[in-house]
Parts: C-alpha cells; sequence; structure tokens
C-alpha cells in the first residue's frame, strides 16, 4: 500500500492493534496510544466492539464443545428441568378473565351517547366524564371512537378537547 492510500485511512494502523487487544496479544504499539485512539475515533470504537463480540463467541462455543462445557451445559438444562417441574403444579387450572377492550369501549361511547343526548348535546369533558362515571382509557377511547364514526364532534383550544358535541344525525 503506498503513502496517498494510507492517508485515506488514518486508522489502518489501530485495526491490527485492535485484534491483537482484544485476543489479548503483544500489540506493535503501546496500549496507551490505542486507548488515547479510541476516545476519539468512532469507527475504532465500533470496530472494537465487534472483535469483542465475536471472540466472546468464538470462546463460549470452543468451551462448549469441550468436555467440561459440555457437562455445563447438560447439569444447567437438568437444574432447569426440575425447576419447571415445580413450576407446572403451581400454575392455576382457571386463568382470570380476559377483559375484552371492544365491549369495555362500546360501553362506554353508549354511556357517552346517553349523557349526551340526555343533558342537553353538548357538555364540557370533565363534566361528562362525571356524569358518565367513566374512569381514562374507556372514556376518551369512547369519545375516540364515536368521533371516527362521526356520531360526535370534539371542539377545543390549543389541541386540547374541551367540549364533546353530539351530532345533530346520531
Amino acid at each position: 500500500m503506498n503513502k496517498k492510500d494510507k492517508a485515506k485511512n488514518p486508522c489502518e494502523k489501530y485495526e491490527l492493534a485492535i485484534t491483537d487487544f482484544v485476543m489479548g496479544r503483544e500489540m506493535k504499539m503501546p496500549k496507551e496510544e490505542l486507548l488515547e485512539h479510541l476516545k476519539t475515533c468512532k469507527n475504532c470504537r465500533r470496530d472494537l466492539t465487534d472483535w469483542q463480540d465475536t471472540y466472546t463467541v468464538m470462546k463460549t462455543e470452543a468451551y462448549y464443545n469441550t468436555a467440561e462445557g459440555k457437562k455445563k451445559m447438560k447439569d444447567s438444562f437438568e437444574a432447569l428441568k426440575r425447576k419447571m417441574a415445580g413450576v407446572e403444579k403451581e400454575i392455576p387450572k382457571t386463568l382470570p378473565p380476559v377483559i375484552d377492550t371492544k365491549w369495555l369501549v362500546g360501553s362506554a361511547a353508549g354511556k357517552i351517547l346517553d349523557c349526551l343526548r340526555k343533558n342537553g348535546f353538548v357538555m364540557a369533558i370533565p363534566e361528562l366524564r362525571h356524569k358518565t362515571g367513566l374512569v381514562d382509557y374507556p372514556f376518551y377511547e369512547g369519545i375516540g371512537w364515536l368521533d371516527r364514526e362521526k356520531k360526535v364532534i370534539v371542539r377545543g383550544h390549543n389541541n386540547q378537547p374541551e367540549y364533546v358535541e353530539l351530532r345533530p344525525e346520531a
């Protein structure tokens, strides 16, 4: 490689040093020089992380291919099987009922419509919430559903809903 090519890649001299550093081999530069360079070079830090990840996988794979590694893995699986056997007995036979969110939102929308019809077709959000007795989730989802279905008009100021108005055709 000529001098012009080296000028294009100022990190070239650190590439082998990074590999040697990760693998614990002797480097052709002082360790401090490499560490100083890593403080300022994002690409070399990424290379260092990639090499560390790769080396860790290689070492782990090599270890689990030894007799000791295979025994450790087998022992770990056996311990997990014993632990899971005890857990299965603790799982309840009946699970709590699943909440039907469509029903919950639809029910909230129905309460909102009824309340608007009975109370003058236009209501402030806090008053409507109070009269319907709904909490945040079904209340605001119900209003959103009614708005998408063109049953209500939501009016407000600075993108904050303040009033809900029943559309005449609803």
